[in-house]
């Protein structure tokens, strides 16, 4: 599942390449790039891990983690949501559903409360490095983006409404992808936390 992750972290990276072309300011198209580049680096590394696991240990192979992508009921509501994250045309809303629902809902229970606390118990030291990693963009991200949000407010009270409609549309969608990865913390040897 973890090297399935790649997945949703590379389509994270595609809808935050249209909202930093779309952005039309400096000031904020930069970090949004960074953050795109982030997503996509922290993919890659994923990969190169499997490809160095495969090289290390006879018989493992990654090779399932897009078929669990694909089809896994594990995966297939954070798969709509990145998807329509993707199809997405407002870049407003693409950072905002990102950093301020998807990431806090949906990647951190995955990556930091089952990865980061599960692999470890498992005897992975190298995953949780990887890990630790994307989580220090996240919080940096999420940061940037309640800042952005605390200017527009300040700006112009009416974007609270459109905040809050984005909420309202995109909240519920990321809580299903988080129940959905409940399994998840069931199917481990050595139970860290329940879901």
């Amino acid at each position: 599942h973890y090297a399935a992750y790649r997945f949703p972290e590379y389509g994270l990276f595609m809808a935050l390449c249209y909202a930093q072309r779309e952005a039309l300011s400096d000031v904020v198209a930069c970090p949004i790039v960074f953050q795109g580049l982030e997503k996509d680096r922290h993919a890659q590394d994923i990969a190169l891990y499997c490809m160095e696991l495969e090289s290390a240990i006879e018989g493992f192979s990654d090779e399932r983690c897009k078929t669990l992508w694909l089809n896994s009921p594990v995966w297939q509501p954070t798969r709509k949501l990145i998807e329509l994250l993707i199809g997405c045309r407002d870049w407003g809303e693409i950072n905002f559903v990102i950093n301020l629902i998807h990431e806090p809902l949906v990647a951190a229970l995955f990556n930091t409360e089952l990865v980061l606390r599960f692999a470890p118990r498992h005897g992975d030291s190298i995953t949780p490095v990887i890990a630790e990693g994307a989580e220090s963009d996240r919080e940096i991200r999420r940061n940037a983006a309640a800042e952005l949000v605390r200017f527009l407010i300040a700006q112009d009270v009416g974007n609270l409404a459109i905040m809050n409609a984005w909420l309202a549309k995109w909240t519920p969608q990321a809580i299903e992808a988080a129940r959905a990865m409940a399994p998840l913390f069931e199917a481990v040897e050595v139970p860290v936390q329940l879901f």
